[in-house]
């Protein structure tokens, strides 16, 4: 439990000095440059993954 709420607090205080730096600067970027893209998404693995990549594989097939 210690661990967990070391890091929790870690992940606090990284948290508020990128908050403290955002506020400090004079011009921000649009919102999309901070998030997440979605292609870095964690992609499904295992069984359930090469399904849905056959899937889509087979999709594009029958578009063509």
């Amino acid at each position: 439990m210690r661990g967990r709420a070391r890091g929790h607090q870690e992940r606090i205080i990284i948290l508020a000095h990128q908050i403290e730096i955002m506020a400090r600067q004079k011009t921000l970027k649009a919102v999309k440059h901070y998030l997440p893209k979605e292609e870095k998404a964690a992609k499904p693995s295992g069984t359930r993954g090469l399904v849905e990549m056959f899937k889509r594989i087979k999709a594009r097939q029958a578009v063509t």
